[in-house]
This record gives structure tokens, C-alpha cells and sequence, in this order.
């Protein structure tokens, strides 16, 4: 009967920091750590441009706290986040 010590450890749970790359970046907008992204990366994971993605949140259709958010709620002007998947969701895309 050979013990493993691997084995005999129990595994933690991945934190959402451990799913960012060294560089800070996160690694893909399909895990749980990057469900809120940037206007850049919504935009590029869409498949839309970024004046698309504001011309559909102007129109009501991608709705504040449901599927944007600011990164600084008390800043008027701070930059954005979105939810992908809501978002895909909105767009009939999932």
C-alpha cells in the first residue's frame, strides 16, 4: 500500500485571484473570477464594438446593475464593468 502525500492533502478551493495570469490579467471570460470585464474585453468577447455595447445600453437593452456596472459607483465618469453572460444572455447568444 503506497501513500501518495498528494493525495493525503485536501484540495483548496481556488480563490478568484488564483485565476488571474502573473500579469494580473484575468485568463478567460468563461471562469467564475471574470464574470465582470472591461469595456474592451466585453466588447471583443461579444463581437460588437464598444460604441455598439454603449448604444445598446442607451437603448435600455443591457440594463445598469444587471448587466453593467461602474467600477467607481460614486464617480459619474468612472470607467465600466459588464457581466458577459448576462449580456450574452440579452443578445439571445446563449
Amino acid at each position: 500500500m503506497s501513500t501518495d502525500p498528494q493525495e493525503s492533502q485536501p484540495q483548496a478551493p481556488v480563490s478568484p485571484i488564483a485565476a488571474t495570469s502573473t500579469s494580473g490579467r484575468r485568463s478567460s471570460p468563461r471562469s467564475p473570477a471574470c464574470l465582470w470585464i472591461t469595456t474592451g474585453e466585453a466588447s471583443a468577447h461579444l463581437g460588437i464594438s464598444r460604441k455598439t455595447l454603449f448604444r445598446l445600453k442607451k437603448r435600455g437593452i443591457l440594463k445598469q446593475q444587471r448587466h453593467w456596472a461602474r467600477k467607481n459607483p460614486a464617480s459619474p465618469s468612472s470607467d465600466l464593468l459588464w457581466h458577459v453572460q448576462r449580456c450574452e444572455m440579452a443578445l439571445g447568444r446563449l
